[in-house]
């Protein structure tokens, strides 16, 4: 799925690929839009390497005002939170099987 992710505290969009596997998530940067990158101008980040983050690393759920209709993802270990669109998240989890914060466990 491409997707932008939201990393913070940067608070830009990141154009990512991004897929979800029993093993976890993995996140990558478009290669063709990493090349056209313009350094010094400000604009959207890029992931310098593909990253593979274990489901057992990650937590999530809602995200809270002002972001409503996303996903946020913590990976405590490494201090990092980014956010998902509510939509590509839910495919993502599916696809891995993996619960939906948003949907209760009796159904």
């Amino acid at each position: 799925v491409q997707s932008n992710v939201l990393f913070v505290p940067d608070e830009s969009h990141t154009p990512c690929i991004v897929k979800a596997t029993p093993a976890g998530l993995y996140l990558a940067s478009l290669e063709k839009a990493f090349a056209r990158r313009i350094w010094g101008v400000t604009g959207p980040s890029y992931l310098t390497k593909p990253v593979l983050i274990p489901w057992s690393a990650l937590e999530y759920g809602l995200a809270k005002f002002p972001l409503w209709g996303w996903v946020r993802f913590d990976v405590a270990s490494a201090k990092v939170t980014f956010f998902v669109r509510r939509k590509v998240a839910a495919e993502l989890l599916q696809t891995a099987g993996q619960p939906l914060p948003w949907v209760s466990p009796a159904g």
